[in-house]
């Protein structure tokens, strides 16, 4: 268990659904939109808007709901699989985008 402490992965999880739900409790209860803004605008922007929408619609929550909801919030913005999972295009011998490793849509499933 230490192990995974030490990667702060539950952590991060953690702050990714907390914003989720307050994204959807504003949504829902206050009848407000909401503006996500990441950075790079295909990271965390990316992640809390699909887990607030899961919370917010059960289409979502059904396969092909789902597929709409990758496809709309993750593929739609860019989101650079390639280089975020270490996969394919943008990987090379010398680690050229080792700095974009970072497992986004793995914590979005995990979470």
């Amino acid at each position: 268990m230490q192990l995974v402490e030490n990667t702060n992965w539950l952590s991060m999880a953690r702050l990714i659904l907390s914003a989720s739900r307050q994204t959807a409790f504003h949504v829902h209860y206050n009848q407000l939109p909401i503006l996500l803004h990441c950075r790079h605008g295909w990271d965390r922007a990316s992640q809390v808007a699909a887990l607030s929408q899961l919370l917010l619609d059960p289409h979502y929550r059904m396969r092909e709901g789902f597929s709409t909801l990758v496809e709309k919030d993750f593929l739609s913005f860019g989101h650079p699989f390639h280089t975020r999972c270490g996969h394919g295009e943008g990987k090379n011998e010398q680690g050229g985008d080792e700095g974009q490793l970072s497992p986004i849509f793995i914590q979005f499933l995990d979470c």
